[in-house]
């Protein structure tokens, strides 16, 4: 018998049903493998006839096939199908057409036009040719997967009901070690590299995460001999040989079945096309994780940042949750106001850091509790699509070489982050920080701190300081890129012996390149901590006395130096200290008296060599800024804040 191919889904489409609420990374039973026989193949012959056949035991592997459908001929191109009985022809012109198999014959294009021409540009072509024919695949739900130049791994869906795509997502580097990708049920994705190794990788489209980007070998190798690989879904992977033989694989819990290796068909064309609607066959798990309950934050901090172009960077959520920026060229300024458009349901203090060229990269969570991110050059852009289903805000940090990331914590506790491409570049995936597991705490949801360390001998890294759920505090350290330091070098280290400490940690590098570390203690007093030349190891945390506070206090590396902090009481009059020479810090000191008071925790910035500003906002959501200067002598000659001249000055917001 001759191999054709294979036809549309008609009733499984309405089979795909899932009741109850979908939970992460399902662990006690072994995944089952459901279809709906028979999976229906398309081929391709040396003439450019399509050629559909149904497979009638996909579970089992044995060569049992219905009969065979010629459903028409022109198919010169790249021919690949989708689910729910699509099928993209990719032709040498330019442009992917879509049609859909009903059953009975092809649907009608749309209006006024001969074909469904979907995409069009000159990007296309290079899946026609030997070198990326099998970098591309289509998954179960219709998103496009494709391995680029330069070994990106792209995921853009299309909704053929707006007939419109996106938003794509940039879902990995260094997909370049593989020459071809097939993709399978619920975020599964295959590669298979020169050496004739399959990998077995797991990624998760609505929450945007990485369930396994390091992959899991297939088999053990031998994978080169196939010429076409594809999946109906359900983790199986049928192949065509170099023979023109196809054989049958099944992997489940990311092994592959002892069985496999059926052959299903002898003589076909090894070098045609031949592919499989993608929503055949399912497992019994789905591996997206529960959106976690963000609680409402109102009055949350702005966060303050100084631009290296001089300015002065306020964001913040107001009142009615909508994302503000305002940008002041001096303290004084009424300055600029812009809002981040494309969600309004914002929650807590956004993260806000400059990319390698200067522009601005912020990151804010959604009450959905998702994380949104956007650029800004002259104006902001529309946040993205909302990913990563995190207990709580990201922190963004700018490392060199340039390429921002950003670390969240979900609500198992978990350290996840994602990195730009490049200096500049768009953010990939969210995966997880493995740092190692012995002692590893589980992390409240509070904001993790990070830090840029640099060292002369050895690569620069990322200090990431987050508390766990009694309160307790913890640092590691990861490279620039958030993978794990070798030889266990990233092991949790607990700070001091205290537990007890609420909100997130403040942190400052000084001059020295050693940190100073802020936060309020469970008696209400603020906490500090100064990192040695050994590091955090052994220090103990020092109470700064005589004020009370509320919310996190905050750290600015002074322009004498040292550490100086600020922070809020009950009543909302907000107050300054800084470390003196022989270690002990000044009386606190009230600010402006005549201000009203502060709703939000204040917020402080380094500005220019000898000023600090510091923010706050009323209970109207108006914003208050004042710029601390140095030049009194303290005892001992070390100069400290010129505290009693501050006055603050209302930034009225701008609609």
């Amino acid at each position: 018998m001759r191999f054709t191919a294979l036809a549309a889904v008609t009733a499984l489409g309405s089979a795909l049903v899932f009741g109850g609420t979908a939970t992460a990374a399902p662990k006690a039973k072994a995944a089952e493998l459901l279809c709906n026989p028979p999976v229906q193949t398309l081929g391709v012959d040396p003439n450019g006839g399509l050629w559909l056949n149904r497979h009638e035991d996909p579970v089992g592997g044995e060569a049992r096939w219905g009969q065979a459908q010629v459903l028409g001929g022109g198919w010169t191109g790249r021919t690949v199908a989708g689910p729910d009985g699509s099928v993209f022809a990719l032709i040498k012109e330019g442009e992917i057409h879509r049609w859909r198999w009903n059953g009975t014959g092809w649907d009608a294009p749309p209006p006024g036009q001969a074909f469904d021409v979907i995409a069009r540009g000159d990007w296309i072509k290079k899946f026609l040719t030997p070198e990326y024919r099998n970098r591309i695949s289509f998954d179960n739900t219709g998103a496009m997967v494709t391995i680029e130049p330069g070994g990106e791994l792209w995921r853009n869906p299309y909704n053929p009901q707006t007939r419109q795509w996106g938003p794509a997502r940039l879902l990995s580097t260094g997909w370049d070690r593989y020459n071809a990708v097939v993709t399978s049920w619920d975020g599964a994705i295959f590669g298979r590299d020169a050496q004739g190794r399959l990998f077995r990788h797991h990624h998760n489209a609505t929450s945007d995460r990485w369930i396994d980007e390091v992959g899991v070998e297939i088999g053990n190798g031998g994978w080169q001999q196939f010429t076409r690989l594809f999946s109906p879904g359900g983790g199986l992977i049928y192949g065509m040989t170099t023979s023109g033989q196809l054989k049958w694989h099944r992997v489940t819990d990311g092994k592959l079945d002892p069985r496999s290796g059926k052959v299903l068909i002898s003589g076909w064309t090894a070098e045609a096309d031949i592919t499989a609607f993608t929503n055949q066959c399912f497992e019994n798990t789905l591996s997206t994780p529960d959106a976690p309950q963000i609680a409402a934050k109102p009055n949350s901090r702005t966060n303050l940042f100084a631009s290296r172009d001089g300015r002065i960077e306020h964001v913040f959520v107001d009142h009615q949750r909508s994302l503000f920026h305002l940008s002041q060229p001096n303290p004084g300024a009424e300055g600029e106001w812009k809002l981040v458009e494309g969600y309004d349901n914002f929650v807590g203090t956004p993260s806000l850091t400059e990319n390698h060229d200067g522009s601005h990269q912020l990151i804010a969570q959604g009450a959905d509790s998702d994380l949104r991110d956007s650029r800004r050059g002259g104006d902001w852009s529309p946040v993205g699509a909302g990913t990563g289903r995190m207990a709580g805000p990201a922190t963004l940090v700018t490392p060199q070489p340039g390429q921002v990331a950003a670390v969240a914590i979900d609500a198992e506790g978990v350290l996840w982050g994602k990195l730009q491409n490049r200096a500049n570049g768009v953010f990939s995936s969210w995966r997880r920080i493995r740092v190692p597991a012995e002692g590893a705490p589980v992390l409240s949801a509070t904001a993790p701190t990070l830090q840029n360390v640099h060292y002369s001998t050895k690569p620069d890294t990322v200090r990431i300081i987050a508390s766990d759920r009694s309160g307790k505090l913890f640092a590691t350290e990861v490279y620039t890129d958030l993978r794990p330091l070798g030889d266990n070098g990233s092991k949790w280290t607990q700070l001091g012996t205290e537990s007890g400490f609420t909100g997130q940690v403040s942190a400052i590098t000084k001059g020295d390149g050693r940190a100073d570390l802020v936060v309020r203690g469970a008696d209400g007093q603020v906490y500090a901590m100064a990192e040695q030349n050994s590091g955090f190891a052994g220090q103990k945390w020092q109470a700064v006395p005589g004020l009370t506070v509320v919310g996190e206090p905050q750290a600015v590396h002074s322009p004498s130096g040292v550490v100086g902090i600020a922070a809020r009481d009950a009543a909302g009059a907000l107050y300054f200290t800084e470390r003196k020479a022989d270690g002990t810090f000044h009386p606190w000191e009230r600010l402006a008296s005549d201000a009203p008071a502060s709703a939000t925790d204040p917020s402080v910035a380094r500005y220019r060599d000898n000023q600090v500003v510091l923010s706050f906002r009323d209970a109207q959501d108006e914003i208050w800024v004042t710029a601390l200067t140095w030049g009194a002598q303290a005892p001992g000659g070390q100069k400290k804040a010129n505290t009693g001249k501050a006055t603050f000055t209302k930034i009225k917001k701008k609609r």
